[in-house]
């Protein structure tokens, strides 16, 4: 069993969630404007683009942990001159949907355009040169 936790900016449907084959267990907290939702689910029967393709409106993704159980490389980047709320989903979600990737922390506010995220990833899977390839293609 794996386990996914998003902090998200945004609505979600549980009861939804919980329809989808190979999701266990979701918990769900409320902080503010924001949700952590902590999801177990068996990676065989549905994937993290499944559970992210279920999400109505898809909503804004702060912060993900894949709680991976190896030890992880830290990595920051610091997004310039970030333009919408939209650029920045789409960031997240190709992180979140990378493989080697297990953790990123990002402190997105409305107001501010220049952006640092916090990233985690397996060195056993990729090197720090295939990871600046990777930021430098998102």
């Amino acid at each position: 069993m794996e386990e996914l936790t998003l902090i998200i900016d945004g609505n979600i449907n549980i009861e939804e969630l919980k329809k989808i084959n190979g999701i266990f267990d979701i918990e769900i907290n409320n902080y503010d404007c924001l949700s952590k939702l902590n999801i177990k689910y068996d990676n065989e029967l549905v994937t993290i683009s499944d559970i992210i393709k279920s999400f109505p409106d898809y909503p804004l993704i702060i912060s993900f942990d894949k709680h991976s159980k190896n030890k992880l490389t830290n990595y920051k980047i610091f997004i310039k001159d970030l333009h919408c709320e939209e650029c920045f989903k789409n960031i997240i979600k190709k992180l979140l949907l990378n493989d080697c990737i297990f953790y990123v922390a990002s402190y997105y506010d409305d107001n501010i355009t220049d952006i640092k995220v916090d990233i985690k990833y397996d060195s056993n899977i990729i090197n720090e040169e295939e990871m600046d390839n990777i930021i430098d293609n998102i």
